[in-house]
């Protein structure tokens, strides 16, 4: 099965208009990804439980590192205000795009507890 790279959010370099395999896809993903785990796992200096850890990579993919380290939800995370990090989460978004707004509500929801039930875009 081949997908279209234009369904895909990653890097997409010389891959750009050509079908490629789900393998492919995860696999140019999780590259593009790395960025964002080093970013949460460098700017995060209090424990987190994993589904707090992965709502705050998928945000901090979406902001860049700069704007994941210079958020109000990284200053309350690592103040320990973990209810008021999910709010600040749920309530950011620097754009008008309703899928971001919507994504920002999931992040929170995953952020408080361990829904992984992601609605499709």
């Amino acid at each position: 099965m081949a997908l279209w790279l234009t369904q895909v959010e990653i890097d997409l370099g010389t891959y750009w208009n050509r079908s490629i395999t789900q393998e492919e896809a995860a696999t140019l993903l999780d590259s593009d990804m790395q960025f964002a785990v080093s970013s949460v796992q460098r700017n995060i200096r209090v424990p987190l439980t994993q589904n707090q850890f992965d709502a705050l990579v998928s945000f901090t993919f979406q902001q860049g590192s700069s704007g994941f380290a210079n958020s109000s939800v990284n200053t309350l995370v690592n103040s320990g205000r973990y209810l008021e990090a999910a709010s600040a989460l749920r309530n950011f978004s620097n754009v008008s795009a309703d899928g971001r707004v919507h994504r920002r509500g999931e992040e929170a929801d995953l952020f408080l507890r361990s829904d992984y039930a992601f609605a499709p875009y």
